[in-house]
């Protein structure tokens, strides 16, 4: 597997934003949220905060970021095939269902990406 860099990250933000094919999954909605450092990445479902992650402002795209996984409750293979598009926004959803983070129900009104 290759290293998870600050590109993977900001794939992973932009594609966790994408509708999922399968009806019954929420869409979640992603805010950003800039700090010294890092710009988090908060993830909301059904006007519920879930997870965020942190993207560093380093201009270095090949920075590693390998803590996106652990962050997000997934293997490092899983989330590199999540940022390479090899694992689908649908799958995500289902990998956050089946550990809990949400439940097959939510869905619905989440803050816009603009509410920031």
């Amino acid at each position: 597997m290759s290293v998870f860099t600050k590109t993977h990250a900001e794939n992973t933000a932009k594609k966790l934003k994408t509708k999922p094919k399968n009806a019954h999954y929420p869409r979640l909605s992603i805010i950003e949220v800039r700090g010294q450092t890092h710009v988090m990445q908060q993830i909301w479902c059904d006007g519920e905060f879930i997870l965020d992650f942190g993207i560093k402002h380093a201009s270095n795209r090949n920075n590693t970021h390998g803590w996106v996984a652990r962050e997000l409750n997934l293997s490092p293979n899983k989330m590199y095939s999540f940022a390479i598009c090899t694992m689908s926004i649908d799958e995500m959803i289902a990998h956050f269902i089946e550990d809990g983070t949400i439940t097959a129900s939510e869905g619905g009104d989440t803050p816009s990406d603009d509410a920031v």
